[in-house]
């Protein structure tokens, strides 16, 4: 049986997606200024300190497996009508 994915669903995981992108792209340029700033000034980050500023990553990557296997989980069912191209 194939349902292929609606408009308005389409449009909820663009604009879900696209405010994702934009989110992490301006992470990694806020990494960026404290690296550089760190690497500037000689200062480092304690290790408790880097942890607390970096703990999301680990939600990020965990959420990201979740994502790929969802893929994977529709190819193995034979649901590729369900996969959601880039615009």
């Amino acid at each position: 049986m194939k349902f292929p994915a609606s408009e308005e669903e389409k449009q909820l995981v663009y604009q879900t997606a696209d405010e994702l992108a934009k989110s992490l792209e301006s992470a990694g340029e806020r990494a960026a200024d404290l690296a550089g700033l760190l690497h500037e000034n000689f200062l480092a980050l304690n290790e408790e300190y880097r942890k607390h500023i970096f703990a999301a990553l680990s939600k990020i990557n965990e959420e990201e497996w979740k994502i790929k296997i969802q893929k994977v989980n529709l190819i193995t069912r034979k649901q590729e009508e369900r996969i959601i191209s880039q615009r």
